[in-house]
């Protein structure tokens, strides 16, 4: 980071936005942890405490109360997914903390994996709760994983399809389609990755997967089973919640509502701080981070998404105010009219929206949306990634200017941990800058590459060129421009009949950047840090883990 931690939290309790840089670490089987892991259970329990002094209201209802109603809704709702998925889950204390973090149902990397066992090993310390968010609102990339092949000398990626392609659209809306290639995926993972003498996990837990498939649960439900199998095989599970559960959940509506019942000011707040973000980091993008929020024709649009079920395309959720009462439009026409403005109880309109998903609608956060409610109403401690703690320092600021509240902190979580592929020779841009360099000085200064026996007629042509570089070095300022082009021609002759008798050591050179460009390109594939968890030995996965989270707790 460019910023000190205490520098980003005193800016962010002053609703102002600060320059941070995040990177991933680059050496395998290392992590960024800010801040330091042994300072995260201290942090997840002083912002438990502060949470239960917190004075304001919400449409009515005290900071505390929305935060009660919403842990005791959302982690019930979590048991009772985990329960559909098929594990057992039993009673737990719900008085410590909660340890939120949560990602797309993908089969993500390693070093995103990290954030489910870093929320697991703080609510082990703190007599507290771990939740993962599905974000399955967001959409389905494809029905494939990339998996290496070839070899470590020509390697290259290779996609394995789980299941048939299908149309972009949102996780939750997405099904198996091919029953029978998705049952035989871990097979061919592991025939895959055979040649390469990996061992992957995902055969040891795709049965969970394969369960989930033939009860008819959708895609995203089948790849979270697979996920948890292998947390709880390594103890180390959290409760489980989509944002297609989270959202139809009361306590939610709630803080919708009081969003949606100042959705001018919102909007204003929200592009306002979006333009500082932008200026302050330097982002030409109009989508970047998020885009803008729109106003257009008496309607302002709000942070959410809206569609019906079944359909492939998430639609924008616009608003406009009509007395004591709101309009929603999605899909060009009005879905609702909602009883609600800033100064009254959000009951009704609980009540109301509640109604979307009665008549076959999808009322669905998106990004900052997700965080601000997790973050005020849920966690105790969010855990973000590296993308996640970037698109925050936006969240921070709403936090402090709409909803008037200091925000939490967060703990940033990730790694590297690369897929043994076996020894492969490591090529650093050093490496090809030399062998570049070499070969750009040979065309332009061949007399340093011809040694000490000069070839025949090599010496007259050294002692010319030399002499026309001094004349251009001492008279360039007052000879004619055409002599002086003639001059430049002449060196750039002799430097050819030079480079001329030095082409075994120019072969040589290109032979050598050749295999260098070639080796870097195999590095990018053979080290990328993108691999998914499913093709790691578990032994590696579950012992970096386990020394990554001690380790860091111990120092």
């Amino acid at each position: 980071m460019s910023v000190p931690a205490e520098s980003a939290a005193a800016a962010a309790m002053s609703g102002r936005l600060v320059r941070r840089v995040w990177r991933a670490p680059q050496a395998d089987r290392t992590a960024v942890i800010v801040p330091p892991w042994p300072d995260a259970a201290s942090l997840a329990t002083v912002t438990a405490g502060r949470f239960a002094d917190l004075a304001g209201e919400v449409q009515g209802k005290s900071w505390v109360d929305l935060r009660t109603w919403t842990r005791s809704s959302c982690l019930a709702a979590a048991r009772a997914y985990l329960g559909e998925l098929g594990f057992v889950v039993e009673a737990a204390d719900q008085s410590g903390p909660v340890i939120v973090g949560g990602h797309q149902p993908e089969l993500f990397h390693p070093g995103v994996w990290a954030k489910n066992f870093a929320a697991h090993a703080l609510a082990q310390r703190t007599g507290g709760i771990g939740v993962q968010l599905i974000v399955d609102n967001d959409t389905l990339p494809r029905s494939a994983l990339r998996v290496p092949a070839g070899d470590a000398r020509q390697p290259h990626g290779h996609w394995l399809p789980f299941d048939d392609p299908q149309p972009a659209q949102p996780w939750e809306e997405v099904r198996v389609a091919n029953r029978s290639r998705f049952a035989s995926f871990a097979d061919r993972v592991r025939e895959a990755l055979q040649p390469w003498g990996v061992q992957p996990v995902l055969p040891d837990v795709w049965p969970a997967a394969r369960r989930a498939a033939e009860q008819g649960l959708r895609l995203a439900d089948c790849l979270t089973a697979a996920r948890v199998a292998a947390e709880r095989a390594w103890q180390a599970g959290n409760l489980e919640l989509p944002l297609s559960w989270l959202c139809r959940q009361p306590p939610f509506l709630w803080f919708a509502s009081a969003i949606l019942a100042r959705a001018d000011e919102f909007a204003r707040q929200h592009n306002a701080v979006l333009g500082e973000y932008r200026r302050l980091n330097r982002v030409r993008s109009r989508s970047h981070p998020v885009p803008e929020l729109a106003s257009e024709a008496g309607w302002t649009e709000a942070p959410f998404w809206i569609w019906r079920s079944g359909d492939t395309r998430r639609e924008r959720l616009f608003v406009q105010r009509s007395g004591s009462e709101i309009r929603l439009r999605g899909q060009g026409e009005v879905l609702l009219q909602v009883p609600l403005t800033a100064e009254r109880s959000a009951e009704s309109a609980v009540e109301a929206l509640s109604t979307l998903a009665t008549n076959g609608w999808r009322l669905r956060t998106r990004a900052l949306t997700t965080t601000l409610f997790a973050r005020l109403c849920l966690a105790d401690l969010f855990v973000h990634g590296l993308g996640g703690a970037k698109y925050d320092e936006m969240t921070d600021a709403l936090m402090t200017r709409f909803f008037g509240v200091e925000p939490p902190p967060f703990l940033t979580v990730t790694a590297t941990v690369r897929l043994p592929l076996g020894p492969t020779e490591l090529v650093s841009a050093d490496d090809l800058g030399r062998v570049r360099h070499a070969l750009w000085d040979l065309a332009h200064n061949p007399q340093r590459h011809l040694g000490e026996n000069l070839p025949e007629g090599a010496r007259e042509l050294v002692a010319e060129r030399q002499q026309l570089v001094q004349q251009l070095l001492a008279e360039s300022d007052r000879r004619r421009r055409s002599v002086r082009r003639q001059a430049y021609r002449r060196v750039h002759a002799i430097n050819a009949e030079l480079a001329a008798m030095l082409d075994s050591r120019r072969r040589e050179l290109a032979d050598e950047l050749s295999r260098l460009e070639q080796g870097r390109a195999a590095n990018r594939l053979l080290l990328s840090r993108e691999y998914s968890w499913a093709l790691f030995p578990a032994e590696l996965l579950r012992g970096f883990y386990a020394e990554l989270f001690e380790a860091s707790a111990a120092g």
